[in-house]
């Protein structure tokens, strides 16, 4: 604690004056490190994983998160050591194939880092094969090699290759399917593993045709297997090792049709050998007469094995379509099935199973998540969800360590793809380790509300989803997970009442409904349940908004009984309820939700039984909730666009005759202009408006709120797309700033003081033709903050004080061209106490939460020399960091460990320093702090 401690002041010590800094990586990451490529040895499960840092080595685990370790890093760096992945698991040894440099290695380990081993270089390995006295039999460059552990006891055996997907070992001898020769084509052989040992134990189909023996299977030291020896098609057939006990056992198919297919499984259960035919079960002793169909119409089957003391079959029913699990002890009455809950077994062919419970990813309306079943209807269940959301292939690569499961698996959330750790429970199924924690994944803090000297705002943190959390006193924490796990609660639409915030916030259970808060844990609380169960009482809709009037709640909500209509809170649950069903029974009153406080009153956007969506008005009564004003006796009015505007308030409304913007004082309505408008923002004395009527799209206002007109056509022409459509209207200390293109400069910054002349382009920003592109404004003290770039993917932290000369970049976040060829994205801006909090992405830790005081922007000067902007890149890295200052030179550089402790100093009064080689540091976190001639600068680094 002591050392953390002293690494945050160290952090805090190193904070440059006029540099916006990060708060918090509120979601640390989404890397997936993708364990695969499981294999148990000496109760361990090995595997390989990317942890973000070292490319993809070898890990592995004792089923605890600290026993899950990185057994060895064979490339140093973020080059992966793994890019053949073969494992074969003896009693004592495990062989695997690793890189060193560009060549592929066969290696060996005993389960200790002196026992790890290289063996012997290979272009290529194809598989392992089986053990016998004490020698690994492999295929390798397409040859048939052995190994004793060591490289001069790694001697290639035969010459030719070997086919098929089984192999088996009965005594001291290996049956497989090669081919020697092409004359033969591919046979039956067996080997005792000495060089040139291999014997055609016999050519079943003559000539260069192949019978291709598969399907290999040993039952009392007898070999059974699959093949074609061109007359009968593929079927059944044993071999005691010599050439006369080589025969077909039955032709099951009669003629040349095939009895076995080549996804035919094989197994031994109570000293016969069962295989499936078709959709037919079948039973062999070795004995033509005995081998007979247990039971017919199975339906399509993709999978038999033995589970305890009986026989597992997953089929699916050609007819239906539907899963069918068949259970049997052999016979046919003993044979029975059942239709499990699950509508896919193993899509990924991913199953294992422990004792008599086989584990396996299944398919239902949650998606593919983890099952289990021990062969009985009722004992088929789904051990959890991991993924809260449907999904395709979630679990993958299980495999068996003692009593527990090991798999990978993806939340659906932050972490990516990572391990996993069963028992069978749902509570004993849990994320054993994140491997991977880098990446990039966003909090994105939004929906920002001043409560007394703390912020609260939603965020998510990659583990419990979208929640409420708090800025108090420096400190970012979340303040309550609402909707429990990773699922999202969305707090939104804040507002306060008598020392409470109010806002909208979502549980499984509850669905959408009105919740409050005064910034603790406990004190945040569901006000109703209005809808009761999981549908959702309120809207998740930026327009339908929460009011305050009269020491009320106002807001449009829904149940089962009213529908959609307006509803009254005084922040207790008996005293949220109806003000008043105006369109009566399960009918909707409600169109957008949109609700204004005017002169003491209600006004909304409604429809009764009577009239369509029109104006009404209330004042906080049932009695006092009516009908205000129809702007389209013919159809819909649709007010919407509601703003108070020098003691009128106005409106947009649908009448026979188009779009107009109407204004009312609360007792009289007219039309102001049909001019067609949007974007309505009041800034100084006027209220501006976007028009599309004969000029295209210009600036357009109103003084007095009555008469409107043309502020500037700023792209002369007429209609359609001559217009410079502003957009993104903002008022600034009574000024109007927007973007608009005056078909010159293409879309730049302006600002308007409501005059012809007084509208004029404050810089073209990205020079010529082309655009500028703005993510979000603020006014932020004396200048006008912005999310500004040449494009959507260079949008940096600008300021403007309405000159050409005081348009600046600020602070370029995300060195865009250099690394990332991406901005920041500056976005939801929040002022508060005189600091201007947002999201920002810097590249390295993903969209999350930053601050600039405005100490930083008071300068003496216009020229802002003070904020430097110093951009180190690539971030992560293995090698060197370079070095970009804007405005000055880098000349001292001093890096320090997660201790505090400085491990790296560097002065340079005659050169700016441009580069640094880190190649030489251990893998972590540093603090890299730079000095020029103004101020000292501070950044953050991974070393990999």
């Amino acid at each position: 604690m002591k050392k953390q401690l002293l690494f945050i002041l160290l952090l805090s010590s190193l904070v440059s004056f006029g540099q916006a800094t990060l708060i918090k990586d509120i979601n640390l990451g989404n890397g997936s490190s993708n364990p695969n490529y499981k294999i148990t040895f000496k109760n361990h499960v090995y595997f390989v994983a990317n942890d973000g840092l070292r490319g993809s080595e070898l890990w592995r685990t004792d089923g605890t998160e600290a026993g899950t370790i990185l057994f060895k890093e064979f490339i140093a760096g973020e080059d992966s050591g793994f890019s053949i992945f073969k494992f074969y698991a003896d009693v004592n040894l495990l062989y695997f194939v690793a890189k060193e440099g560009t060549d592929n290695y066969l290696w060996k380990t005993d389960g200790t880092e002196n026992g790890t081993e290289k063996i012997k270089q290979f272009s290529t390995v194809t598989d392992f094969h089986t053990v016998i006295n004490n020698e690994l039999i492999f295929s390798a460059n397409n040859q048939l090699w052995k190994t004793d552990g060591t490289e001069n006891g790694t001697i290639k055996i035969e010459n030719f290759p070997v086919f098929g997907n089984r192999f088996v070992k009965s005594g001291s001898e290996m049956y497989f399917s090669g081919e020697s020769y092409s004359s033969i084509g591919r046979e039956l052989y067996k080997t005792d593993g000495s060089e040139n040992g291999a014997v055609l134990i016999k050519d079943i189909r003559s000539g260069s045709s192949d019978s291709f023996p598969n399907h290999f299977t040993e039952l009392n030291g007898v070999i059974y297997f699959s093949a074609n020896n061109g007359s009968n098609g593929t079927e059944l057939w044993k071999t005691d090792g010599s050439e006369n006990g080589t025969v077909m056992v039955k032709d099951v198919a009669s003629g040349s049709s095939s009895g076995i297919a080549f996804n035919t499984s094989f197994v031994t259960f109570n000293n016969i050998l069962f295989f499936n035919s078709g959709t037919s079960l079948w039973a062999s002793n070795g004995i033509e007469a005995s081998t007979v169909e247990v039971k017919n119409n199975l339906g399509n089957i993709s999978l038999m094995t033995t589970l305890g003391n009986k026989i597992l079959i997953i089929a699916r029913d050609s007819s239906t379509q539907k899963q069918v699990v068949w259970v049997s002890d052999g016979t046919d009455n003993g044979t029975t099935s059942f239709e499990p809950s699950y509508e896919e077994f193993a899509h990924n062919s991913s199953f294992t199973a422990i004792g008599s419970t086989l584990y396996f990813q299944g398919r239902n309306h949650l998606g593919y998540e983890f099952w289990k079943t021990d062969g009985t209807e009722n004992g088929t269940v789904l051990v959890k969800d991991i993924h809260p959301e449907f999904d395709d292939n979630n679990i993958e690569d299980i495999v068996a360590l003692g009593n527990n499961i090991i798999f990978t698996a993806n939340d659906g959330n932050w972490k990516g793809k990572e391990l996993y750790i069963s028992d069978g429970t749902e509570n004993g199924t849990l994320l054993l380790k994140d491997i991977n924690k880098q990446g990039n994944n966003s909090s994105l803090p939004q929906h920002h509300f001043q409560f007394g000297d703390k912020v609260l705002f939603s965020a998510d943190d990659g583990v419990h989803g979208r929640e409420l959390w708090v800025i108090e006193n420096g400190t970012t924490s979340m303040v309550k997970d609402i909707n429990p796990g990773p699922y999202y609660g969305n707090p939104s639409d804040f507002v306060e009442l008598n020392g409470q915030v109010y806002f909208k916030a979502k549980t499984s259970d509850d669905g959408i409904e009105l919740w409050k808060t005064d910034g603790t844990a406990s004190g945040t609380t569901l006000v109703k349940d209005i809808y009761t169960g999981s549908s959702s009482g309120l809207q998740n809709s930026n327009s339908a908004n929460i009011v305050v009037l009269n020491n009320k709640l106002y807001f449009f909500a829904t149940n089962e009984i009213t529908g959609s209509e307006i509803w009254e809170s005084d922040g207790t649950e008996t005293g949220t309820k109806l003000l008043k069903d105006i369109n009566s029974g399960a009918n909707n009153s409600m169109r957008s939700g949109e609700l204004i406080v005017f002169k003491n009153k209600l006004y909304f956007n409604a429809t009764d039984s009577s009239n369509d969506f029109e104006l009404w008005t209330s004042d906080g009564t049932e009695a006092g909730t009516n009908l205000f004003y129809e702007a389209n006796s013919s159809s819909s009015g649709s007010p919407d666009s509601f703003i108070e505007f020098k003691d009128g308030l106005h409106f947009r409304a649908n009448t026979s005759s188009g779009s107009k913007m109407f204004r009312t004082d609360g007792t009289n309505t007219s039309t102001i202009t049909d001019k067609g408008y949007s974007n309505m923002t009041v800034s100084g004395e006027f209220l501006y408006f976007v028009s599309t009527y004969s000029s295209g799209g210009e600036l357009w206002a109103t003084e007095n709120g009555v008469t409107v007109y043309q502020v500037k056509d700023i792209r002369p022409g007429s209609g359609g797309n001559n217009g410079s459509f502003p957009s993104k209207l903002k008022d600034h200390k009574g000024t109007l700033y927007f973007i608009a293109n005056d078909g010159t400069n293409g879309n730049e910054l302006w600002k308007s003081n409501g005059t012809d002349a007084g509208t004029i382009l404050v810089k073209d920003i990205n020079s010529g033709s082309s655009s500028l592109t703005i993510s979000d404004m603020v006014s932020f003290g004396d200048d006008l903050l912005f999310g500004g770039g040449v494009s959507n993917t260079s949008i940096e932290l600008w300021l403007t004080d309405g000159t050409n000369e005081g348009t600046k970049l600020v602070q370029e976040i995300n060195p865009s061209s250099e690394q990332f060829n991406s901005g920041s994205s500056p976005t939801n801006f929040f002022v508060s106490n005189d600091i201007l909090y947002f999201s920002a992405n810097d590249g390295t830790v993903g969209s999350e939460l930053w601050m600039l005081e405005k100490t930083a922007l008071s300068t003496n000067t216009n020229s802002l020399k003070n904020i430097e902007s110093v951009q180190i890149y690539p971030n992560p890295t293995s090698s060197f960091i370079n070095i970009k200052a804007n405005n000055n030179s880098v000349k001292r550089v001093k890096i320090f460990n997660i201790l505090g402790k400085e491990v790296f100093k560097i002065s340079n009064k005659k050169d700016e320093i441009t580069q640094i080689d880190i190649s030489q540091f251990p893998s972590g976190l540093y603090m890299v702090q730079f000095e020029t001639e103004t101020s000292t600068i501070s950044k953050k680094i991974i070393k990999k």
